[in-house]
């Protein structure tokens, strides 16, 4: 969501939390077509996407960002984020995932949250009507405790 003289809110709402509350653990889901920012990354500590275009999976994704949580909390670990930005825009009708090249992504980000380490694989598309400098795809990986495995996974 963008703000008039603000920018992109999510950045701006979590950067004003992690002021108030710097140590305070943030796991969020985030709609498929979101615009990642630099600011969402530096002020939160995951993201889990949704899976669906539609998005039937709302429900899911909201379960999935608390059982991270829940996980963070009582192993009392920060999890290890890593994101890649890809600066292209996939076209809305391509953006669904019953078809390509969402449908064989989705199984892939399915298959690679099948290992214990990897808490949440996600593609955010952007919002492909969006004119902004930060809009595009990217690739974002959380793991349990390995920056290494995040980075790896997200640029692969």
């Amino acid at each position: 969501m963008r703000v008039k003289g603000i920018g992109e809110a999510e950045g701006d709402l979590l950067e004003a939390i992690r002021k108030i509350l710097p140590n305070i653990l943030i796991i969020s889901s985030l709609d498929m077509h979101a615009t990642v920012t630099k600011r969402m990354i530096d002020n939160c500590d995951g993201y889990v996407g949704y899976k669906c275009v539609p998005h039937t999976d709302t429900y899911e994704t909201g379960i999935h960002a608390a059982k991270m949580t829940i996980d963070c909390l009582e192993h009392n670990f920060i999890p290890k984020m890593s994101a890649v930005h890809v600066p292209f825009i996939v076209a809305g009708e391509r953006s669904e995932t019953s078809v390509e090249p969402m449908k064989s992504y989705t199984d892939l980000l399915r298959k690679q949250e099948l290992n214990k380490n990897l808490m949440a694989c996600s593609i955010l598309l952007g919002f492909h009507w969006g004119d902004t400098e930060e809009n595009g795809v990217t690739a974002l990986v959380v793991s349990r405790d390995s920056q290494t495995l995040s980075d790896e996974k997200a640029m692969e």
